[in-house]
């Protein structure tokens, strides 16, 4: 049993930071169609948000393959 306490635990923090990480990228966006940041920034962050992006999509994914 707590073992699925853990994991329930983890997937709900790692559907929130994927949320979190999936707000700034909008917000990013946001921000560089109203000129308010460069474009050289906007592409600088929204490589650096992919990455994490995918990091914890395979995180997620491992994690779904062990339960399976």
């Amino acid at each position: 049993m707590a073992n699925n306490s853990e994991k329930s635990i983890r997937k709900k923090y790692q559907t929130s930071a994927l949320l979190n990480i999936s707000e700034i990228d909008f917000l990013i966006t946001y921000f560089y169609d109203l000129k308010i940041i460069t474009k050289k920034r906007y592409l600088s962050v929204i490589r650096i948000l992919s990455n994490i992006k995918g990091l914890l999509g395979g995180w997620m994914n491992e994690a779904n393959q062990k339960c399976i």
